[in-house]
């Protein structure tokens, strides 16, 4: 009974709709696999080429880079459930989820479908990036053929435990939203920790990546697919636990980051799962004779109000620093990738702590109510980053040189907070982008106009990319 009346609405909602319907599917899937075929393809190309250098072949294939797959794995995982906290795979239209949120269906049938196409693909994701990856050294000779098929089925287990976490993000409640994220990112600790410890569903999908060796971990294999297909039969139960007013929330915010994103404002659309505070609500925020220091003290106990998105900043700026100080061992084009790839976890984890700076620029234009002048009040929002990404960083540079104090990747590392700060102010204070870029440019390949309202977007992203490469040389010379 519960499915007819299902597939009633579904054919009524279809009829009403405009826009969609077959035609749609097939245009987007078009469009999708130009945009694959000619941006992907030079790209893939690119990390071929990369690979099958015998410098960075000699560092793929060493045991320590299997415990970093390892730990990027378990870091996936744990973030993959944070971001289930905020959009989970069961979204769809605010109405279709109000409606069947609402009724009497049961939400293992009423949001199967919804969670089924999320699952797909999170696994086709996971089987394209590890194909994109250990193709090229397949194709160099690191590994055989049976390695190469061990790799690829276990990517495909591992994103079918993804797309579980994220399930089982939305559906977490309480304590578990925070406590569950941090638990995963422990264990990665301590895998780390004690790489002997093969315990882990994340060091059984990096046991594939290639040693030296021929041997295919027929035995990980086996673990991990239990564990995975453990997963996803806990769809059901964990779809009957969502909370009806926590989905019909989701699919609105959603819903309002799409068209943000859709009509160029970036900003609006990321505002839209920004984390309100869960705790501290009685802390004081206010506190300390000198201007600069209370504001700072303001500053860090506002972003501690948000413990998952502290912690998650907390641990990017950590893993940006390690990443940006181990840089230099690693060879050739790989280095220059690393190096921005830790540029931009500094961006990313630096944005827990700049939302004083966005108060700063809300601050300058309105009037003064502080008694203090525009840039006192800028440099005072400025201190929680500046300070805070240093000292996190800076640890993190730390545990990269093994535990030794390398007064150059301190220096270097604190060079690339402070430009990384400036460039969040800039992105604050930039407003909306001019009418000029929306102008028409014409070419024989099509409307380019895109380009410029996309470059605007993302300038602090781009800005940080290439303060990453540009401090490459700066690293090196100081070892």
């Amino acid at each position: 009974m519960a499915t007819s009346r299902l597939s009633l609405f579904w054919r009524q909602y279809r009829r009403r709709q405009s826009g969609g319907g077959a035609g749609a599917v097939v245009y987007a899937i078009y469009v999708g696999a130009l945009v694959v075929l000619i941006y992907g393809a030079p790209a893939i190309r690119g990390v071929a080429g990369a690979f099958r250098r015998p410098d960075v072949l000699d560092v793929l294939i060493q045991p320590g880079t299997a415990s970093a797959v390892s730990a990027v794995l378990g870091g996936v995982l744990a973030a993959t459930f944070a971001i289930g906290t905020t959009r989970g795979p069961a979204v769809t239209r605010p109405f279709v989820a109000h409606a069947l949120a609402t009724s009497d269906v049961p939400r293992r049938r009423a949001f199967l479908g919804a969670a089924i196409r999320s699952g797909v693909v999170v696994v086709l994701v996971s089987l394209a990036v590890t194909a994109i990856l250990i193709g090229p050294l397949a194709d160099a000779d690191a590994m055989t053929a049976a390695q190469l098929g061990a790799g690829l089925v276990a990517s495909v287990f591992f994103g079918l435990l993804v797309a579980g976490a994220w399930l089982a993000g939305q559906a977490a409640r309480g304590a578990a939203v925070w406590a569950v994220p941090i638990a995963l990112l422990a264990a990665v600790a301590a895998g780390l920790a004690w790489p002997a410890a093969d315990v882990l569903p994340w060091s059984w999908a990096a046991a594939t990546w290639p040693d030296g060796s021929a041997t295919v971990p027929v035995l990980q294999l086996v673990l991990l697919a239990a564990v995975a297909l453990a997963a996803a039969g806990t769809t059901p139960l964990l779809l009957d636990s969502l909370d009806g007013p926590g989905i019909v929330e989701q699919s609105r915010r959603w819903e309002g980051a799409t068209s943000a994103a859709t009509s160029g404002d970036v900003s609006t659309a990321l505002a839209e799962f920004r984390a309100p505070p869960t705790v501290g609500r009685r802390w004081r925020l206010v506190g300390g004779r000198r201007f600069g220091w209370a504001v700072a003290r303001a500053d860090l106990v506002a972003t501690a109000r948000t413990p998952l998105r502290a912690v998650v900043g907390v641990l990017t700026l950590g893993v940006g620093g390690w990443a940006f100080a181990a840089a230099p061992d690693v060879p050739g084009l790989l280095g220059w990738a690393v190096r921005i790839g830790a540029a931009l976890l500094v961006f990313a984890g630096l944005g827990p702590l700049s939302d004083g700076l966005r108060h700063a620029v809300l601050a300058v234009t309105t009037p003064r109510l502080f008694g203090v002048s525009d840039g006192a009040m800028i440099r005072a929002h400025a201190w929680a980053p500046l300070l805070g990404g240093i000292a996190l960083g800076g640890a993190g540079a730390v545990a990269g040189g093994g535990g030794e104090v390398a007064w150059g990747d301190l220096g270097t590392v604190a060079a690339l907070i402070a430009a990384v700060v400036l460039v969040r102010l800039a992105s604050a204070a930039k407003g909306p982008p001019p009418l000029a870029l929306s102008a028409p440019i014409i070419t024989p390949m099509g409307d380019l106009s895109v380009v410029g309202l996309v470059a605007w977007q993302l300038d602090a992203v781009l800005f940080a990319a290439t303060i990453g490469a540009t401090l490459q040389g700066a690293l090196d010379g100081s070892r």
